[in-house]
């Protein structure tokens, strides 16, 4: 008994420091973010946890991508990756799909980056997680919309928006000021001469 509740403890201390470096990476205190990840990290590969060794690589990706450390981060994703598709998890492997995403297009590497959306988004409507399919269809938008297929990127944004407001989403803003800078690219000029 007392060795369960001791893993117990270890078990709640480790979501507890998964949710800590989640909310700071959301508020941008990455160093206070890291040091939570790590310490998470370190006690979910003593317990052997996959799925949350998985979880937190993703998480120190994510926050080495907003550092700027983008092949520390590239090698924390595919630790993620490569534990979550060992594990069978699904909805782990469609989440670290969208943050590989993300870093690919900070980096400017849009076909690298749709193509981590496009196989997150396959992933999502099989288990119709309808965030992680927002997700998505919003990263294959900005592919688009980086190709100058202004057309095709406003259908999938638009999608996206409509789950994320279904959703109450904390991204609805965002995407719908990124709507609206697509439209302003895709108006056609003023004719300054007519008056």
């Amino acid at each position: 008994m007392a060795d369960e509740i001791g893993y117990q403890q270890q078990t709640l201390t480790v979501y507890g420091h998964q949710n800590l470096a989640t909310l700071y990476v959301r508020i941008g205190r990455f160093d206070l973010a890291r040091a939570y990840a790590e310490k998470g990290l370190r006690l979910a590969q003593e317990a052997e946890d996959i799925v949350t060794v998985s979880t937190l690589n993703s998480t120190m990706g994510t926050i080495e991508a907003c550092c700027g450390d983008y092949g520390l981060a590239e090698a924390h994703y595919k630790v993620a990756l490569k534990g979550a598709r060992e594990a069978q998890v699904s909805w782990i492997v469609s989440g670290v799909l969208i943050e590989r995403g993300k870093a690919f297009f900070t980096q400017e590497k849009w076909d690298r980056g749709a193509a981590c959306f496009r196989e997150s988004l396959g992933i999502a409507k099989e288990l119709e997680h309808q965030e992680f399919i927002a997700e998505g269809l919003y990263g294959l938008a900005r592919a688009a919309a980086a190709r100058d297929n202004v057309r095709e990127a406003r259908q999938q944004g638009m999608e996206a928006l409509a789950i994320f407001e279904e959703l109450g989403h904390r991204d609805v803003d965002e995407v719908r000021r990124w709507l609206d800078d697509i439209s302003d690219r895709d108006a056609p000029p003023t004719n300054m001469a007519t008056r």
